[in-house]
């Protein structure tokens, strides 16, 4: 009998730790989507226990990243991808790199897993 294996996305899911030791440990988290399912240039919501966070294949790469505006932390529902640029549908000019989190033209960044 052939033995099936099943490829999963692990998200780090740094909002939420673990106490160990008094220290804080972040800890993996399987998504609900396989690398098979995601196709490029596409944005996919999942939510990671009670978080919410993006997905998206650009360039043949997976990147997850929270989902939550840094300007009201609302969820950014209807978000476009325009390339590496995550477009908040809320706010006029807020714009996110999904590489590394960064809302352009500010120091602040969302987080990247």
């Amino acid at each position: 009998m052939q033995e099936k294996t099943f490829s999963f996305i692990y998200v780090l899911h740094i909002m939420v730790n673990i106490a160990l030791n008094s220290k804080k440990l972040a800890r993996w988290v399987p998504s609900r989507f396989s690398e098979e399912k995601l196709k490029d240039d596409l944005l996919y919501s999942d939510q990671i226990e009670d978080h919410f966070i993006f997905l998206a294949k650009v360039e043949n790469k997976i990147y997850g990243f929270s989902a939550d505006c840094l300007v009201n932390h609302e969820l950014m529902i209807g978000a476009t991808l325009k390339g590496y640029s995550l477009v908040c549908p809320h706010h006029d000019g807020c714009i996110y790199d999904i590489r590394n989190g960064a809302k352009l033209g500010s120091d602040a960044h969302i987080g990247c897993y």
